[in-house]
């Protein structure tokens, strides 16, 4: 009874493990129940904190914040677009090429194959290279008719993920116009804190991905004069054909991890 009625008992260590593992497992149940959308959100999230440093300097330049968000978006499509149809026609051509050489290609092959088992027959080791080559081509050919089987799965995956762009291009338009409203609100929530994190988390993000696209594209570039380089050189003839298809790829397999 003497006790002060302000002080309270210590909360026994039991108490604060199931508190611990009760909002594991209820985010656990969240994650398993509106996984996709939290992963949509967050993608939105992060589109808008990249786009919203162009929306603003587009709005320095005298635009509404509607016509700046308009305007970003056909620069950015255009942008694509440009570069996909930079890219597009030498890819084009050099599987063009493919195409034409694949004759010779598969008749090189096939004095390579005889050539390494003339080999192994010379060295006395049995290894029958022309079965295990058309063994190869029997599990590639059942590999494709499992693709093609399994057609309409994929066509609802890509429909799936059409879908879902539509949605992080929605949710990001949106989060775009109305980024100051967000802003003031995140402000009313935690206080003059809370506005200077999400500002900060913008620039570091975007820093970051700047960062990352420029090692890629470096990566990719070096990747592709270096193909073309020993193609001129006659180290390796296909590298000339080939050079910009190889150091397209080079940038987006480098760039896939981030």
């Amino acid at each position: 009874l003497g006790m002060d009625m302000n002080e309270r008992e210590p909360t026994p260590p039991w108490a604060i493990v199931l508190v611990v593992v009760a909002a594991l497992v209820a985010v656990w149940i969240i994650g398993q129940t509106l996984g996709s959308v939290i992963l949509l959100f967050a993608l939105s999230v992060v589109l808008a904190m990249l786009l919203n440093p162009a929306v603003r300097l587009l709005r320095n330049l005298g635009l509404r914040r509607g016509w700046a968000v308009v305007v970003l978006l056909v620069l950015v499509v255009g942008a694509v677009a440009g570069a996909v149809a930079l890219v597009i026609n030498p890819i084009r051509n050099e599987v063009q090429v493919i195409q034409h050489n694949l004759p010779a290609y598969s008749h090189q092959a096939t004095l390579r194959v005889n050539s390494v088992q003339h080999f192994f027959d010379s060295h006395g080791i049995k290894v029958n290279v022309h079965q295990r080559l058309n063994q190869g081509v029997v599990g590639l050919q059942h590999w494709i008719g499992r693709l093609s089987n399994n057609l309409l799965s994929y066509s609802l995956s890509v429909l799936t993920f059409l879908v879902s762009l539509i949605v992080v291009l929605v949710s990001t338009i949106y989060m775009l116009l109305d980024a100051s409203r967000i802003a003031q609100f995140a402000e009313r929530l935690g206080g003059p804190p809370a506005g200077a994190l999400l500002r900060r988390t913008e620039h570091t993000l975007v820093q970051y991905i700047k960062a990352q696209v420029l090692i890629s594209l470096i990566i990719g570039v070096s990747s592709g004069v270096a193909m073309l380089l020993l193609g001129v050189s006659g180290i390796f003839p296909p590298g000339e054909t080939f050079a910009v298809v190889f150091g397209a790829w080079v940038f987006v397999a480098e760039f896939i991890p981030y």
